[in-house]
């Protein structure tokens, strides 16, 4: 029986002090790794990532749209990626 894992691609990236104060802290307190967390809370958000890519770039290719309508919508993005990183916390 072949158990296929998700293949893990390594990236860097420079963060603020405080959030890896913030990340170092949370790992220490929940045994959990940077990496996972980070990974799982981006994972949780993929789809609204994905949107708000596709709104971007809607809003590039038609440099003519209504902004307001552009804002709207990446607003919208935003909040239910916020609403889905609540729920995070009540796992």
């Amino acid at each position: 029986m072949d158990i296929k894992k998700d293949k893990k691609v390594r990236a860097a990236f420079t963060l603020d002090k405080e959030v890896v104060e913030a990340l170092d802290d949370f790992s220490l307190s929940t045994g959990q790794s940077k990496s996972a967390f980070v990974n799982d809370c981006l994972k949780q958000s993929i789809d609204h990532l994905k949107k708000l890519s596709e709104i971007i770039n809607y809003a590039k290719a038609n440099p003519g749209v209504d902004l307001a309508v552009i804002q709207s919508r990446i607003n919208d993005e935003l909040l239910k990626a916020k609403d889905s990183l609540d729920g995070l916390s009540k796992e």
